[in-house]
Protein backbone atom coordinates (compact mmCIF):
# COMPACT_ATOMS: atom_id res chain seq x y z
CA UNK A 1 0.00 0.00 0.00
CA UNK A 2 1.29 3.45 -0.85
CA UNK A 3 1.37 6.20 1.74
CA UNK A 4 -0.35 9.42 0.62
CA UNK A 5 2.03 12.35 0.31
CA UNK A 6 1.32 15.28 2.56
CA UNK A 7 1.64 18.47 0.54
CA UNK A 8 4.40 20.76 1.75
CA UNK A 9 3.38 24.31 2.68
CA UNK A 10 4.18 26.77 -0.08
CA UNK A 11 5.61 30.19 0.68
CA UNK A 12 5.08 32.96 -1.83
CA UNK A 13 7.35 35.95 -2.44
CA UNK A 14 5.97 39.47 -2.68
CA UNK A 15 5.71 39.09 -6.46
CA UNK A 16 3.63 35.90 -6.10
CA UNK A 17 6.40 33.49 -7.13
CA UNK A 18 7.00 30.33 -5.12
CA UNK A 19 9.94 30.54 -2.71
CA UNK A 20 12.46 27.70 -2.77
CA UNK A 21 12.40 26.24 0.78
CA UNK A 22 16.23 26.22 0.82
CA UNK A 23 16.19 30.01 0.53
CA UNK A 24 15.24 30.25 4.19
CA UNK A 25 18.52 28.51 5.10
CA UNK A 26 20.53 31.56 3.99
CA UNK A 27 22.51 33.31 6.68
CA UNK A 28 21.88 36.91 7.74
CA UNK A 29 24.50 39.68 7.74
CA UNK A 30 24.75 43.45 7.81
CA UNK A 31 23.74 44.91 4.45
CA UNK A 32 26.57 46.28 2.32
CA UNK A 33 24.28 48.20 -0.03
CA UNK A 34 24.79 51.98 0.18
CA UNK A 35 21.85 53.74 1.79
CA UNK A 36 20.68 50.70 3.74
CA UNK A 37 21.87 51.71 7.19
CA UNK A 38 20.70 49.59 10.11
CA UNK A 39 19.71 46.74 7.77
CA UNK A 40 20.36 43.03 7.93
CA UNK A 41 19.91 40.92 4.81
CA UNK A 42 20.32 37.35 3.60
CA UNK A 43 21.68 38.23 0.15
CA UNK A 44 25.05 37.01 -1.14
CA UNK A 45 26.60 40.48 -1.24
CA UNK A 46 29.38 39.97 1.31
CA UNK A 47 33.13 39.29 1.19
CA UNK A 48 34.23 35.69 0.78
CA UNK A 49 36.45 36.18 3.84
CA UNK A 50 33.32 36.21 6.01
CA UNK A 51 32.95 32.48 5.27
CA UNK A 52 36.24 31.69 7.03
CA UNK A 53 35.64 29.86 10.34
CA UNK A 54 37.53 32.54 12.29
CA UNK A 55 35.24 35.29 10.91
CA UNK A 56 31.92 33.58 10.21
CA UNK A 57 30.62 33.72 13.79
CA UNK A 58 31.12 37.52 13.81
CA UNK A 59 29.51 38.30 10.44
CA UNK A 60 27.00 35.59 9.43
CA UNK A 61 24.01 34.67 11.57
CA UNK A 62 21.24 32.04 11.54
CA UNK A 63 18.50 34.45 12.63
CA UNK A 64 17.51 38.05 12.00
CA UNK A 65 17.54 38.68 15.74
CA UNK A 66 21.20 37.61 16.05
CA UNK A 67 22.18 39.84 13.13
CA UNK A 68 20.32 42.88 14.46
CA UNK A 69 21.51 42.40 18.04
CA UNK A 70 25.17 41.93 17.07
CA UNK A 71 25.30 44.81 14.61
CA UNK A 72 22.84 47.32 16.09
CA UNK A 73 22.40 46.28 19.76
CA UNK A 74 18.68 45.66 19.26
CA UNK A 75 16.76 42.50 18.27
CA UNK A 76 14.74 44.51 15.72
CA UNK A 77 16.24 46.32 12.74
CA UNK A 78 15.40 46.87 9.06
CA UNK A 79 15.46 43.61 7.08
CA UNK A 80 15.89 42.81 3.39
CA UNK A 81 14.86 39.20 2.84
CA UNK A 82 15.83 38.01 -0.65
CA UNK A 83 13.44 35.08 -0.23
CA UNK A 84 10.53 37.53 -0.05
CA UNK A 85 11.86 40.47 -2.09
CA UNK A 86 13.63 38.76 -4.99
CA UNK A 87 16.99 37.52 -6.21
CA UNK A 88 20.39 38.23 -4.74
CA UNK A 89 22.01 41.27 -6.37
CA UNK A 90 24.30 41.60 -8.18
CA UNK A 91 24.65 38.77 -10.69
CA UNK A 92 27.38 38.20 -13.27
CA UNK A 93 24.85 38.12 -16.07
CA UNK A 94 21.13 38.41 -16.75
CA UNK A 95 18.93 35.96 -14.87
CA UNK A 96 15.69 36.92 -16.62
CA UNK A 97 14.66 38.04 -20.08
CA UNK A 98 13.28 41.29 -18.67
CA UNK A 99 15.28 44.19 -17.19
CA UNK A 100 15.37 44.67 -13.43
CA UNK A 101 13.09 47.51 -12.34
CA UNK A 102 15.37 48.72 -9.53
CA UNK A 103 18.82 47.23 -10.19
CA UNK A 104 21.44 47.39 -7.46
CA UNK A 105 24.86 48.71 -8.49
CA UNK A 106 27.90 46.48 -8.73
CA UNK A 107 31.05 47.39 -6.88
CA UNK A 108 33.62 45.47 -8.87
CA UNK A 109 35.24 46.27 -12.21
CA UNK A 110 34.41 44.29 -15.31
CA UNK A 111 36.24 40.98 -15.61
CA UNK A 112 37.50 41.69 -19.13
CA UNK A 113 38.34 44.91 -20.95
CA UNK A 114 35.48 46.05 -23.19
CA UNK A 115 37.49 45.59 -26.40
CA UNK A 116 37.87 41.85 -25.65
CA UNK A 117 34.15 41.25 -25.43
CA UNK A 118 32.92 43.36 -28.33
CA UNK A 119 32.03 41.61 -31.56
CA UNK A 120 34.13 43.88 -33.73
CA UNK A 121 37.70 43.34 -34.84
CA UNK A 122 40.44 45.77 -35.62
CA UNK A 123 42.79 45.12 -38.50
CA UNK A 124 46.18 46.75 -38.21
Amino acid sequence: PSVPMTPQPTSLANDGSVINPKCHEKEWHISRVPGSQYTCTNDKNYPEAWLQPSMKEYFLFKTTEECCETNFATPDCDLYDVCMEGTDPPTDGPTTAEPTLNPWPTYAPSVKPLYTISETTCKA
